[in-house]
């Protein structure tokens, strides 16, 4: 079920009493990384997603309702007219498209998830199914 617009090598995030399996797709799709927050009634999911807008990513619930599947894409900005005379030295940034799966300790709650984007930072709340 997909509750936000168009907008995840394998590691296991260990919080002390749960492990979440974190899960991307092949190289070609840049990983992305997040911070992941339990507290005893919500998980918390922190991403960079520094040039998406909110049409590009999707947010999605699977399984039991305990994996959520984020993806999208991070559009590289055209240069400036000046800019553009000119050629690029560093390249640092990495832009494309992102995915990310995370398997969850527990079941959430779809009807009661939320998710927004501030200054190019996704924040997702998904509170326990009770």
């Amino acid at each position: 079920m997909s509750f936000f617009g168009k907008f995840f090598n394998n590691k296991s995030i260990v919080d002390g009493t749960h492990s979440h399996k974190v899960e991307s797709k092949p190289a070609t799709v840049v990983q992305l990384d997040v911070d992941v927050w339990q507290t005893n009634d919500s998980i918390f999911i922190y991403a960079l997603v520094p040039g998406s807008a909110s049409e590009d990513v999707n947010i999605s619930i699977e399984g039991d309702a305990d994996i959520v599947r984020i993806e999208g894409k991070r559009l590289r900005p055209k240069p400036g007219a000046k800019a553009s005379r000119g050629h690029l030295t560093t390249e640092e940034c990495v832009w494309g498209e992102f995915y990310r799966r995370i398997i969850l300790p527990a079941p959430v709650d779809i009807n009661s998830a939320d998710a927004s984007v501030e200054n190019g930072l996704l924040i997702l709340q998904l509170p326990f199914a009770k």
